[in-house]
Formats: C-alpha cells, structure tokens, sequence
C-alpha cells in the first residue's frame, strides 16, 4: 500500500534508510527537516521490537516550543495514519496504544527537557522541584545581573584576595558587569583552551595586538578626530612664553607621533599623555584670583 507520507530518495535514506545510524540533517528553512525527523522518530518507534513502553527510550529536542508542537502533530499524524494501515490486529493495537501515550513522549525543548529531568531528581539536585523556567528575557536578564551582583558580594565577604585585587583596578559596578558578561559567554569557549598557561597567555597577547592595531587603524581614519586635533593645534597665543602653549605643543607632539610610528607607542611615550609634568606653580603664576584676571 502506497504510503500517505511520501518521500524523496534524500528524506528516505534519512528517515527509514539509515535509521540505525547518527545523521545530520542540514537544509534550509522550510524544506521539511521536521517532516523527516518525524518519519524518522516512527519509524525507529515501529521497529523498536517487543520492548515495553518505547516511547520512554526516545527523546527528541527542539530549540522552540512551536517546533516541538510541530513535531508532536507530525508524529500524531503518522502514527494514526500507521495505526489505520496496520498489516496485523496487534501492530494496529500496538500504535494506538503509542498515540495514547504520546502526549507523555518526550518531545520538547531542550530547556524542557531539562528542566523535567531536573524535577525528576530534584533533591539529587539539590533544588526546589517547583523551580519555574523564565523564559522571558527581561526577566533572565534582570534575575542575571542579580546572581552576577551576588557571586561578587559572595567572593568580597568571603575573603577572596583575587576578586580583592581585582576591586582595587575598577569599580563594583564595572566587575558585575564583567561578570555578568562572562556569564552569557560561558558556551562560548572549549575547556581544552585553557589547559596550557603559556599557550592562553600568547593567545590573549595575539588579540591585543590584533585589537590594538585595528583600534589604532580606526583613530588614524577618524577624519573628525583628525579635525579637531588640527583646530587646536591651530590656536594661537600672544604671550610667547605662555607655558600652557609650550605643554600643548609638546603633548600634539607625543599624539602625532603615536599616529605615525607605531614603534613610539611604548610605556614610557604614553606616561607622558598620562601623566603630565607641572606646568608652573603658584609662585610662578599667582594665586586664584590672580589667574581668573588674567584669563578674563
């Protein structure tokens, strides 16, 4: 008997074919992965043999709960449609009695899954088993940025030296931050980057420089910037031994020549920028009063 659910040579050998083998299955939207899968997920059902209770040994995961909805239809569909067409009483008794128990199938989303496997052993767990999903993002991200807040505070009371020292080169707000941007990165990486200490450290070192660079390519193209260096540096001053012109002048030195020479842009060349020297005293210039007369 010809079957309702007909498929292509490609979809046949992905579905019934090569059942017994690990496949991925790669196609664009809407070019019927779900309907594979589907067929797939039945036809393992169908050939399960005599074991007891099946559907409990399958599991199928999705990214969203209208793709599992979908799948659960497009497995409901099939199996009724192989239930009807049964070659024998107990095939056909055998494949209702799966459609009754679908809804109790494991179809769903990968965070569903989780999260009944959770409840399963929730006190292996350690969690509360009436724990809530939050799929709403507004509200992970804001439950996110509490945990984040929280692992600081934790670390600081607990004496930790490392998060101390860490505290001492930015603010609470800024390592929260990091935190929480760590956080959301954390599938990002592989375990096996970071086995080799030497190996992180030349890694980190290439992208400073790859990201310098291309900070630095960026400033140079800066046409703005570029402006209003060259409208500053046009100012001009009657009083030649004004010593805020002579300190201006020396520090558009040290910037034009970061600009063009790379091998300028050392320590010592930008402690000049950060740190500059004393341009004059109150002896030299006067007090306050004497200073606001003259710029006024």
């Amino acid at each position: 008997m010809k079957e309702q659910f007909e498929l292509t040579k490609t979809q046949h050998a992905a579905a019934i074919g090569r059942r017994s083998e690990s496949l991925a299955l790669l196609s664009g939207a809407g070019c019927g992965k779900t309907f594979v899968l589907a067929r797939r997920f039945t036809e393992l059902l169908m050939k399960s043999g005599g074991k007891e209770n099946p559907l409990s040994q399958f599991v199928a995961l999705t990214f969203t709960e209208k793709a599992a909805m979908e799948m659960s239809q497009r497995v409901r569909e099939m199996l009724s449609w192989f239930a009807v067409h049964a070659d024998s009483d107990e095939n056909r008794n055998k494949r209702r009695t799966w459609l009754g128990e679908l809804p109790d199938a494991r179809i769903s989303t990968i965070h569903g899954f989780c999260a009944a496997l959770l409840r399963t052993h929730a006190i292996e767990a350690g969690i509360d088993p009436n724990f809530a999903v939050a799929s709403d993002q507004l509200t992970a991200g804001r439950m996110c940025n509490e945990a984040s807040e929280q692992a600081v505070l934790h670390a600081v009371e607990a004496g930790r030296e490392d998060v101390s020292e860490v505290l001492t080169a930015m603010s609470f707000d800024s390592l929260v931050a990091l935190t929480r941007s760590l956080t959301d990165s954390r599938t990002a990486w592989r375990a096996e980057d970071y086995c080799d200490p030497a190996t992180i450290l030349q890694r980190w070192a290439e992208l400073r420089d790859s990201q310098g660079s291309q900070a630095w390519k960026i400033l140079r193209d800066d046409s703005a910037f570029h402006d209003e260096l060259d409208a500053l540096d046009a100012l001009s001053c009657t009083d030649s031994n004004d010593k805020l012109i002579a300190y201006r002048d020396e520090q558009f030195a040290v910037i034009r020549k970061l600009l063009a020479d790379p091998a300028s842009r050392t320590v010592e060349t930008f402690d000049q920028l950060s740190s500059p020297r004393s341009i004059g005293s109150k002896k030299a210039w006067g007090d306050a009063e004497t200073v606001k007369s003259v710029r006024t």
